[in-house]
C-alpha cells in the first residue's frame, strides 16, 4: 500500500549544548531563538545562565547564592525550584538553631586550639554558607523567637 506522504525538511536544529558552549554568552539572536531551550537545561536548582541575566536583567552574576537573589527578585524561581530551595533552606536553619551546635574548623585555622566552632560564630557561618535570604531568616528567627515566648508563658503558668 503506498501513501502520499513526504518528507518535510525542517531547518538546522539547534542540538543543545552546542558544540561551541565555551563560546558564552550567546549572541542576543541566538539567545532570543532558542531560550526556552537553554532555561529548560540551565535554569535549575535556583540558577540561571549567563545570558538570562544579561539579556533580560542587566545584572552580573552573583558571587555566591544565586537562588537567595533569585528568590529576593520575586517570582523569579519556578514553583518545584522554591519547593527545593526553601526545604534546603529550612533544614540548614534549624539544623544551625539547634542546642550544642558546632561545625569543624577548616584545615587551615589553627590558630583557634580546638577542632569545632561553637555558639552564634558557628550558626553564622553555618546560615552564611547555606544562602538562605535575609528575608526568611528574618521571618524564621521571628517565628523562633514567638515560639520560645508562647512557651516560657506556659511554663510560667505551669502548664
Amino acid at each position: 500500500m503506498t501513501t502520499n506522504r513526504r518528507t518535510i525538511r525542517h531547518g538546522k536544529r539547534w542540538n543543545y549544548p552546542p558544540e561551541d558552549f565555551d563560546d558564552r554568552p550567546f549572541s542576543i539572536e541566538e539567545w532570543r531563538k532558542h531560550r526556552d531551550q537553554i532555561m529548560q537545561y540551565e535554569a535549575v536548582f535556583g540558577k540561571r545562565p549567563a545570558e538570562w541575566r544579561l539579556y533580560e536583567h542587566n545584572m552580573e552574576r552573583p558571587h555566591d547564592h544565586e537562588g537567595a537573589v533569585l528568590y529576593e527578585m520575586g517570582n523569579e524561581l519556578r514553583p518545584e525550584e522554591l519547593d527545593y530551595l526553601m526545604g534546603f533552606w529550612r533544614q540548614h536553619f534549624d539544623l544551625a538553631m539547634s542546642p550544642h551546635f558546632a561545625i569543624p574548623h577548616s584545615a587551615t585555622d589553627v590558630s583557634k586550639g580546638s577542632t569545632l566552632t561553637t555558639g552564634l560564630e558557628a550558626q553564622r557561618l553555618h546560615l552564611e554558607w547555606a544562602g538562605i535570604p535575609h528575608s526568611l531568616l528574618k521571618r524564621w528567627h521571628a517565628e523562633r523567637r514567638k515560639a520560645n515566648a508562647a512557651i516560657e508563658q506556659a511554663v510560667k503558668r505551669g502548664l
